[in-house]
């Protein structure tokens, strides 16, 4: 799966979510868990592509 981390190193906050959007919904599915492990009681208001993407870039930027 993607490592949101590691893309949000190398693209910045203002570009996380298109570099996610980039992976297809089967592989943003598996960097979910990795997202929601870090971020307890959280979820993605949709099981979109977009939702999972728009999902784990909100959760990684609001605590910077």
């Amino acid at each position: 799966p993607p490592n949101p981390w590691a893309l949000q190193i190398l693209y910045g906050n203002h570009q996380l979510q298109q570099a996610l959007e980039r992976y297809s919904l089967a592989k943003l599915k598996e960097a979910l868990p990795l997202v929601q492990e870090r971020y307890p009681g959280s979820k993605p208001k949709a099981l979109t592509k977009k939702g999972i993407a728009t999902y784990i870039a909100s959760q990684l930027t609001a605590t910077q």
